[in-house]
């Protein structure tokens, strides 16, 4: 619940962030056109970052609940994908696996179990998949090892972060654990002095 609950407090500003990032690719497609089909990535990149932008706005005013968390992440996720798999589809070339790599890093810094990120890590090889088998004549193998390197950096990162978060729970219960064992004994200190003075007190009045 603890590790839920930190990635509801990452997602607001995630799809905002991501929203923008998606206006500026409409800028360079649709205005420079830096890619081509210049005006059909221009309308996927609009599309995705309205949706992206809304799901932001959604969430400012309804926030989530810890439990909502991952598979919130999940779902912003997988607009994400497949939007890089409609971008592979429409550029047939094999260094648009890099979209695919950064998106790997990506839910490694953010998703904070181990189940979540096993299955977009998944996700991500079977938005691969049909590529290597339709494309045979791309060269796949840099970009093959670059995805496997940017796995094995997500796996790191996220057991760095859940290895963080459970330390400073730790820190935390112990924390909490000792400020209770103080006013225990504060609380038993004043009862005691308290006592001595109800004695002291019936003493002098005998």
């Amino acid at each position: 619940m603890l590790l839920d609950g930190a990635v509801v407090a990452l997602l607001p500003p995630l799809p905002l962030g991501l929203g923008a990032l998606y206006f500026f690719f409409v800028v360079l497609d649709g205005i420079f056109r830096v890619r081509s089909p210049s005006v059909l990535l221009a309308a996927l990149d609009a599309t995705v970052g309205l949706v992206l932008i809304g799901s932001h706005l959604a969430m400012r005013r309804r926030p989530l609940a810890a439990e909502q968390g991952h598979p919130a992440l999940a779902l912003i996720a997988g607009v994400v994908l497949l939007d890089i798999v409609a971008t592979m589809a429409l550029i047939p070339t094999a260094d648009q696996t890099l979209y695919l790599i950064l998106f790997a890093i990506g839910v490694g810094s953010l998703a904070l179990s181990p189940v979540w990120l096993a299955g977009l890590l998944g996700a991500c090889v079977g938005a691969l998949l049909p590529f290597l088998f339709l494309r045979p004549e791309s060269d796949w193998t840099t970009f093959s090892f670059g995805l496997g390197a940017a796995f094995v950096l997500a796996t790191t990162l996220h057991v760095v972060r859940v290895r963080t978060y459970a330390r400073m729970e730790g820190l935390r219960i112990s924390e909490s654990s000792r400020k209770t064992e103080l006013e225990i004994r504060e609380e038993a200190l004043q009862g005691a002095v308290q006592a001595a003075q109800e004695s002291e007190e019936r003493y002098q009045s005998g």
